[in-house]
């Protein structure tokens, strides 16, 4: 096996000498004059050190970042675009040094430092700005850009989204168009719901975008048609997971985005049921029924994409091969839901009382006084003043903040014969 190993191994060099004699002499040559072009540029930047010329000592950096930046050498770039900022003296020169510090640490994947710059360009006041109108939408996609490579993808989902139509290519040393394109729809359909996803990606400024990425574009369709089968079929289809897998980006995150979209599929496509045969549910996303059940497992046991989950009181009934909501859950989830608008409006009447409360201390304090029944204190039972008209922000109408399950009695609305504390419930 080693021999064979070896034998395989002396091949492959041959392929390579038989298009390209490696040629040493070019090598020693190139190396030599790098490194004189180097002493060159370094005697440029002394000299103007020498001379405290701002402008050139600027230059001449940048000119060196430029240099290693050719050489692969990518820190010792960023070291000296760093250096060279001290020696920035118009508005301009700022965001040149920003965008190239945030090229070089993309390419370095220093990711901490990407948004350093980014933190640090947004505080910092630039003078004529007007010279670099994208300025702002590339330290978006920059900013997304880190969110991306750091897991956090609602938020690139959302920055890559709202960066303004106008910036397509200008910022190729980071990313095209076409990646814009991708990297919004793929992370909105993983991390958006419906509406969001509508408002941002399938409608939004982001819209036009979606030509450069005719496939993305059919499967955000079919997902909004709710014909999520097809929407995966897609998605997992041979040439988009490819491209996407090769993507220099996107290609260690795919496995986990393309399951955060699959949950959320699934999740939707049950919403409306309340029971649905687990092979059926197979039959729509192109997998078996053991398949299906061992990712429906996994969605009721929470480990699914954040904030996708099958609802509560979702089972798995295994005999049967169902999927379905049991009917005392949904009984005790509706019980459950009436609590919580009790509490919230407790909450609003609560405030409201309180700020009567504090507007009454203040009259008292300048010795306004508040003509009024004297029964119920600052306010009487309708919320009329004696002469009936209506005592504007105090009255108490219905609050209609919540949708309302049933309508609450006046009496437990009624906070000022006994305080409520709206956190209790």
């Amino acid at each position: 096996h080693h021999h064979h190993h070896h034998h395989h191994h002396h091949h492959h060099v041959n392929v390579i000498q038989h298009y390209l004699e490696y040629d040493g002499e070019f090598v020693r040559r190139s190396r030599a004059d790098a490194a004189s072009r180097l002493e060159t540029m370094e005697g440029r930047l002394a000299t103007a050190q020498s001379h405290l010329m701002k402008e050139s000592i600027r230059t001449a950096l940048l000119a060196l970042a430029e240099f290693h930046r050719e050489r692969g050498e990518l820190r010792e770039a960023w070291r000296r675009v760093a250096r060279s900022r001290e020696y920035c003296s118009s508005g301009r020169q700022h965001t040149q040094v920003c965008l190239l510090l945030i090229e070089l640490s993309v390419d370095l994947r220093e990711w901490s430092s990407v948004r350093d710059t980014i933190s640090r360009a947004e505080h910092t006041v630039m003078g004529d700005v007007d010279e670099t109108p994208l300025f702002h939408q590339k330290l978006r996609a920059g900013g997304a850009l880190a969110h991306l490579a750091e897991g956090r993808y609602s938020e690139a989902a959302k920055g890559f989204a709202s960066v303004s139509p106008e910036l397509t290519n200008q910022f190729h040393a980071v990313m095209g168009a076409e990646d814009l394109a991708m990297y919004g729809s793929l992370l909105g359909l993983a991390t958006m719901d419906r509406k969001v996803l509508h408002e941002m990606v399938i409608d939004g400024v982001f819209k036009g975008r979606l030509e450069l990425v005719p496939t993305m574009r059919e499967a955000l369709r079919h997902y909004s048609r709710a014909e999520y089968g097809r929407c995966l079929s897609l998605l997992q289809s041979g040439t988009l997971r490819r491209d996407l897998l090769l993507d220099v980006h996107l290609h260690a995150h795919v496995p986990v985005l393309l399951d955060m979209i699959r949950d959320r599929c699934i999740a939707q496509y049950f919403q409306p049921y309340s029971s649905v045969g687990l092979e059926r549910m197979g039959n729509v996303f192109g997998c078996t029924l053991g398949e299906m059940e061992e990712v429906v497992a996994e969605l009721l046991s929470g480990s699914g994409a954040e904030g996708v989950s099958l609802g509560e009181g979702a089972r798995i009934n295994a005999l049967e091969g169902t999927l379905s909501v049991e009917g005392s859950r949904s009984v005790e989830r509706k019980a459950r839901r009436k609590a919580r608008v009790r509490a919230a409006k407790m909450g609003v009447q609560f405030t409201r009382n309180a700020e009567g409360m504090i507007l009454r201390m203040a009259c008292i304090e300048n010795g306004i006084t508040i003509q009024n029944d004297k029964r119920s204190g600052w306010r009487n039972r309708s919320g009329r003043s004696r002469d009936g008209g209506r005592l504007g922000s105090l009255d108490r109408g219905p609050v209609d903040v919540f949708e309302s399950d049933e309508s609450i009695s006046d009496d437990a609305m009624d906070i000022d014969n006994h305080m409520v504390n709206p956190n209790e419930f």
